[in-house]
C-alpha cells in the first residue's frame, strides 16, 4: 500500500467571495480516507507536461488544452511559449491538475535546472468578467526564510548581498482574460541552508491579483494602454491596502524579442530609440554567450535550435498608481521548497534550486588622481586645465558559491567580472554601453576623465557573468548579474 500523503488545498473562489473555502483533495493513488493537515499546502499530482495535449480534469468537465497547443488561448510571449521541453532543462516542481479536479482553472509550475527560473503556468477559466492588469508576488515565509536570499535575484537588479529580500512582486502587461493561459516566472538565488529546513520553517507564497491601473512611466514617459511592459513592481504587498503608488529602479523585464520588435518607440512610449538599440544589442551578444549593455540577465539558445530564451531585466525608473482587487486573480498558493526531501512531492523536482549567490559584499578600489595645471609664473593652479581621473578596480574579498546540484549535471566556464561606472566625462579606460537609458563605462577597469571633483555615487556595481554548461550537450546557459560593491577611496595629487 502505498504511503498517505496528509496535504489539503486551499482554493480562493473568484465569484466576487472574500473567504477562503477549503477543499479537501486526494492525494495521487490514495483513493480513500483523505486526512486534514495543520499546514495549507497543495497536492501535486504526476504531469507529462511536455506530451499532454489537455489537462487532465473530472470526468464531464472541459478539458484545457496545454498552453502551448493550437488551440489554446494564452497570454504568453512566443519565445516563453515554446520553452518548456526537459531537453533544454526544465523539470516539473507542482502540478494541481488531475482527474478528479472539478474547477477549469489551475496550475503547473516549472523550474529549470540551468537558469535558477522557477515558472507558474496558471490557466483563468470561465471566472474573469473583465479585462485588468495582473499584479503578482513570491514570498517567502517561516522562521528559516529570515536571512535567506532566495528572492534577492528576483527583486533587485543591482544585489546587495547586506539586504535580504522577502518579496519579489511583478506587473504583467497583459490583460486578465477568461480560459486563457499565463506563465509568472521569478529567478530564484542559491541558498545553501534549505536542506536543514522543511515546509514548516521555509516555505514560498504565490499570490496574485487583479490590478486597475490609473497612471504608468518608464523613465519619465509611457502609457497605460496598448504597450505597457511587463516590470518589476517591488514592496507590493498584496495582502495590505489595496490602494498604492509604487516607484522602482529594478527594470522592465524582457522574456521574448517581440516585446522589443514590436513596441513603437516614441516620446509617448517606454521605449526610446536609444534602448532599443541597447537592448537588441544585449539580446544578439546575450544569446552568443557575451555580457554587453545589462546589469542582470539569462540566455540560452533551445537544444532544438527552434529559437532563443531569455529572461533579463531593461535598467529603467517606473512609476505606477493602481487599485488591487483582493477577489480576483490565482489563488494564494502555500508551496515548500524543493531541496528538503519533502516526501509529499516525489513527484516533482526536489533537488535545492538556484545556480549561485555570492559570499559577501565584495570590495573594489576607488582611485581619483586630480591633476592640476600650474599657472604660468608660479604660485597657483589655472582651473581650466585642471582635471579629475576616476578609475574603479581589482573586486577582492568575496567568492562565487555554486549550488553543488547543478555542478553535478554542468560545468561553470568564462568566469568574468567588470566595473560598472556611470560615465560622466571622457571615458579612460574600458568601454561605452548603452544601459537603458544612460552610457557607463564597462571592464575590468573602468574609469573617465572629467573636471569636477568624482564621488563615489555613479559607481553601479560588480558585473559578474558566466556560463552554465550543461554535460549532456544541452546550449550553454549565460548568467548575469551585477553586485552593489564596498568601495575603498585613494586620493592623489598630481601637478604639471
Amino acid at each position: 500500500m502505498k504511503k498517505i500523503y496528509q496535504l489539503m488545498i486551499c482554493l480562493l473562489l473568484m465569484y466576487g467571495a472574500t473567504s477562503c473555502k477549503e477543499e479537501e483533495v486526494l492525494a495521487p493513488d490514495q483513493g480513500k480516507n483523505p486526512l486534514k493537515a495543520s499546514s495549507v499546502y497543495n497536492v501535486s499530482y504526476p504531469l507529462d507536461w511536455e506530451n499532454v495535449k489537455y489537462m487532465p480534469v473530472a470526468p464531464g468537465q472541459k478539458e484545457p488544452e496545454a498552453p502551448w497547443e493550437t488551440g489554446a488561448s494564452t497570454g504568453i510571449d512566443f519565445d516563453m511559449l515554446y520553452d518548456y521541453k526537459r531537453a533544454d532543462g526544465w523539470e516539473l516542481l507542482y502540478n494541481i491538475f488531475n482527474n478528479q479536479r472539478t474547477e477549469t482553472n489551475g496550475y503547473f509550475i516549472l523550474y529549470n535546472k540551468y537558469r535558477g527560473i522557477i515558472r507558474l503556468y496558471y490557466f483563468t477559466g470561465q471566472y474573469p468578467k473583465e479585462s485588468k492588469h495582473m499584479v503578482h508576488n513570491l514570498s517567502l515565509a517561516g522562521s528559516g526564510t529570515t536571512s535567506s536570499p532566495l528572492l534577492d535575484f528576483a527583486d533587485q537588479e543591482v544585489v546587495d548581498f547586506n539586504m535580504r529580500s522577502r518579496i519579489a512582486s511583478t506587473v504583467e502587461k497583459d490583460l486578465y482574460r477568461a480560459n486563457t493561459w499565463y506563465a509568472f516566472e521569478y529567478e530564484l538565488a542559491y541558498d545553501s541552508k534549505i536542506p536543514a529546513y522543511n515546509k514548516s520553517s521555509y516555505s514560498i507564497i504565490w499570490d496574485m491579483k487583479a490590478l486597475n491601473i490609473q497612471d504608468f512611466k518608464a523613465n519619465g514617459s509611457g502609457t497605460i494602454t496598448g504597450n505597457m511592459p511587463t516590470f518589476s513592481a517591488p514592496g507590493i504587498n498584496l495582502t495590505l491596502s489595496p490602494n498604492y503608488t509604487n516607484k522602482s529602479n529594478t527594470g522592465i523585464q524582457i522574456t521574448s524579442t517581440n516585446q522589443v520588435n514590436d513596441t513603437p518607440t516614441g516620446s509617448s512610449s517606454w521605449l526610446t530609440t536609444a534602448i532599443k538599440a541597447g537592448l537588441s544589442k544585449a539580446i544578439t551578444s546575450g544569446v552568443s554567450g557575451i555580457a554587453t549593455n545589462i546589469l542582470s540577465g539569462i540566455f540560452t539558445k533551445k537544444k532544438d535550435n527552434s529559437g532563443n530564451s531569455m529572461a533579463l531585466k531593461l535598467k529603467s525608473t517606473t512609476s505606477l498608481t493602481g487599485t488591487i482587487e483582493s477577489n480576483f486573480g490565482l489563488p494564494r498558493l502555500t508551496l515548500p521548497v524543493p531541496g528538503y526531501g519533502d516526501p509529499d512531492y516525489a513527484y516533482g523536482y526536489n533537488k535545492v534550486p538556484g545556480i549561485f549567490y555570492i559570499s559577501s559584499r565584495p570590495t573594489v578600489q576607488q582611485k581619483v588622481i586630480h591633476y592640476a595645471k600650474q599657472t604660468e609664473f608660479g604660485g597657483g593652479y589655472d582651473l581650466d586645465g585642471s582635471y579629475y581621473t576616476n578609475t574603479y578596480n581589482s573586486p577582492s574579498n568575496f567568492q562565487l558559491v555554486f549550488n553543488p546540484e547543478v555542478l553535478k549535471i554542468a560545468s561553470i566556464q568564462n568566469i568574468k567580472y567588470e566595473m560598472v561606472l556611470l560615465n560622466d566625462g571622457e571615458i579612460t579606460s574600458g568601454r561605452i554601453e548603452t544601459i537603458g537609458d544612460k552610457q557607463y563605462a564597462v571592464g575590468a577597469v573602468a574609469g573617465y576623465k572629467t573636471s569636477a571633483e568624482p564621488s563615489t555615487e555613479g559607481f553601479v556595481g560588480l558585473r559578474v557573468s558566466f556560463k552554465v554548461v550543461p554535460n549532456d550537450g544541452t546550449p550553454a546557459v549565460l548568467i548575469v548579474k551585477t553586485f552593489k560593491c564596498n568601495i575603498v577611496t585613494t586620493n592623489q595629487f598630481i601637478t604639471y
